[in-house]
């Protein structure tokens, strides 16, 4: 006898279903990975049961014809959150260092411990802790897009969202700073007028790394603040 195929709809948060996906692959833990063509956008579906939560992971080329695979047995640690505490985390480059380097400063009695120095080469700035994840976000001026770094100084790279203008040479975001809600406030005056810009951190919002207005709507023409 033949035997039937039974099919299960899964719900899940990311990208509208109208978008297509080329690129897939499933890793040891059961997470399927995803490439979202119309976006170029590669996220991390964590399953449990007939729903899946989403998870940016990095931006790639965006194209309508891909694909792309992986081994099914490897296993992808998620990022490790970094512990609120009464740390302020410091990046700095010096003016002959090819990397940032991480320096955790004790508020309480002022020491300084230094972490290490970012590999690959990054130089990081404008960097903000988001409390919603535990992660870190900011802008790397050699990779000229977002990033989001882990307590274990890992860097995923996110891109650079609509409405964020094309950097000259030497120019990147020199400041930011997030509320309780996720909304990331980023400043440069390297830029004209010297423009503030809201992005979205939450990781559960679906205008997640979009900028948006301070009320957290969408912003889809005139961008900045």
């Amino acid at each position: 006898p033949i035997c039937p195929y039974v099919f299960e709809v899964m719900t899940t948060t990311g990208p509208t279903n109208a978008l297509s996906y080329g690129a897939m692959g499933v890793d040891s833990q059961g997470n399927i990975y995803a490439i979202c063509n119309e976006l170029g956008q590669m996220y991390r579906y964590n399953v449990s049961g007939l729903s899946a939560t989403s998870e940016l992971l990095s931006v790639s080329n965006v194209c309508l014809m891909n694909d792309g695979t992986m081994c099914p047995r490897a296993r992808v640690d998620l990022p490790v959150p970094i512990a609120c505490t009464t740390t302020m985390i410091q990046f700095y480059k010096g003016a002959s260092d090819t990397s940032s380097t991480w320096v955790d400063i004790n508020l309480v009695t002022g020491k300084e411990t230094t972490r290490g120095t970012f590999s690959p080469d990054a130089n990081i700035n404008a960097i903000t802790y988001n409390n919603l994840d535990g992660l870190i976000y900011g802008w790397d001026s050699i990779a000229n897009q977002f990033v989001r770094i882990d307590n274990n100084m890992n860097i995923s790279y996110l891109g650079v969202p609509t409405g964020i203008p094309t950097f000259a040479a030497g120019q990147y975001f020199w400041a930011g700073a997030s509320t309780i809600d996720g909304t990331f406030y980023i400043f440069t005056p390297d830029l004209k007028n010297s423009t503030l810009y809201a992005l979205d951190i939450d990781p559960s919002s679906p205008n997640y790394m979009k900028l948006i207005n301070p009320d957290r709507s969408l912003q889809t023409g005139t961008y900045g603040i």
